[in-house]
């Protein structure tokens, strides 16, 4: 009787798998990404939905104690109730999810065909995989996630500033990609499609920005030290808006700024969010502030992975712009630019019928160093959920603040410290070519 159970499950979670790849390779092939990083994205939407799931325990832990059945509810180990759901949730998920990307890590260093094939593959055993590790985590005690927790925050820091050099990387490639098109389309009167995205995203980033900047005075306003802060970042701003029109890169744009502009809004946002100064911040218990970190954080860390994992290096060798120079590491051979010898790595798989299976048929290919790469990366991203998606160790939810830690400004320093870190790097970019002109930048 359990036999039959067990196949038709296995059955399920495979062809559950199979679904989730073709909703995913469809698209993927539309917008022209290479198939070697569709496995990259889906990884992305992989952790995206258990984030989300997350984030629902997150908001719905209070209601779930009342609906859910006593043999549903937290074990023992971890207090009962919903002591595992609600903030915990976030962080057992977290950790969860950071454990099943060294897994998969270490697996793929091993850079065979079995190694590929599920590197690429296998995701309904994925999903189960995650699914039952946050089960098992329920049972795991909170003390154990308080040290987990510890470790987070500095993990995290290192994740802020490499995530400063993604959304540089970000800003510039939205903008060559959009030139790009632009140049190929060659309108002969007016802007053309592509030069008419360029001026409506950038004068509605641009509007955005000043808006959010006034809003941030208003809020902070009875802060000296936030106003100072405030001030010196929009004088910081409006220099990298007036430097790119002196065109010292020809891969910089209004454009680039808006979007650098705006991440960097956001950073300070979140910084005087987290002043444990309830003097100078009167969003310490907002609720709906917790909400809107989440929701942007979520947004700036999910579209600056999608970009990065798309990336693929140019067939011609043509990689002079800066986006392609920074992300070299984490760039995909392009098909057509893989040297001739590599092709002996091509995965190739040989059926009982004679049939030689490719590839490409295989939905599976050579594991490189940027695949090992982005594995790295995404361990990162998944201890760093656990602090986003808490701010920072003191969320705010409903009218409740959960608490891991006691009331410091180490959150306030770091976010302040990546924002330097990304006009530090932006401004670098943009002022290079004129200090270095002999060097290529």
């Amino acid at each position: 009787m359990c036999l039959p159970v067990i196949c038709c499950a296995g059955a399920a979670v495979c062809c559950t798998g199979r679904m989730c790849c073709s909703c995913l390779c469809a698209p993927c092939a539309r917008m022209g990404i290479t198939p070697k990083n569709f496995s990259k994205i889906g990884y992305i939407c992989f952790q995206l939905f258990w984030v989300i799931c997350a984030i629902s325990l997150l908001f719905l832990a209070r209601h779930l104690v009342s609906i859910l059945p006593s043999f549903m509810q937290c074990p023992e180990q971890s207090g009962d109730g919903t002591a595992c759901l609600g903030p915990s949730a976030i962080v057992r998920m977290s950790f969860v999810l950071a454990i099943f990307h060294t897994v998969v890590m270490c697996v793929i260093l091993a850079r065979n065909t079995a190694a590929s094939v599920f590197h690429d593959g296998c995701w309904g055993t994925k999903f189960l995989i995650v699914f039952l590790g946050f089960c098992v985590s329920l049972y795991i005690p909170n003390s154990f996630f308080q040290g987990y927790m510890d470790f987070s925050r500095y993990v995290s820091m290192v994740f802020l500033i490499l995530q400063a050099m993604l959304m540089l990387i970000v800003a510039y490639k939205i903008n060559y990609g959009l030139l790009s098109n632009y140049e190929k389309e060659a309108p002969a009167n007016g802007l053309g499609c592509s030069g008419v995205i360029i001026v409506l995203l950038t004068l509605l980033i641009t509007a955005g920005n000043v808006t959010w900047a006034i809003f941030q005075y208003i809020w902070n306003k009875h802060c000296a030290s936030s106003v100072t802060i405030i001030t010196i970042t929009v004088i910081a701003c409006v220099a990298f808006y007036v430097l790119v029109l002196f065109r010292t890169r020809e891969d910089a744009s209004l454009l680039t700024s808006s979007i650098v502009v705006a991440y960097v809004l956001y950073l300070q946002w979140s910084a005087l969010a987290s002043n444990p100064n309830d003097e100078c911040n009167q969003f310490l218990d907002s609720n709906a502030n917790t909400t809107l970190q989440i929701v942007a954080g979520l947004c700036f860390t999910f579209v600056s992975l999608a970009v990065i994992s798309s990336s693929t290096k140019d067939a011609n060798g043509n990689n002079n712009n800066i986006a392609s120079k920074i992300n070299q590491p984490l760039m995909e051979e392009s098909p057509e630019a893989a040297p001739e010898d590599h092709v002996d790595d091509e995965i190739q798989v040989q059926k009982k019928d004679g049939r030689t299976l490719t590839q490409d048929d295989l939905h599976a290919f050579p594991i490189s160093q940027a695949t090992i790469l982005f594995q790295a990366l995404l361990i990162l991203s998944a201890v760093y959920y656990s602090m986003m998606l808490t701010n920072w160790g003191n969320p705010t939810v409903f009218d409740g603040t959960y608490s891991f830690f006691e009331a410091n400004s180490q959150s306030y320093w770091v976010k302040l410290v990546a924002m330097w870190a990304t006009m530090g790097i932006y401004a670098f970019s943009l002022i290079a070519p004129i200090l270095f002109p002999d060097r290529e930048f």
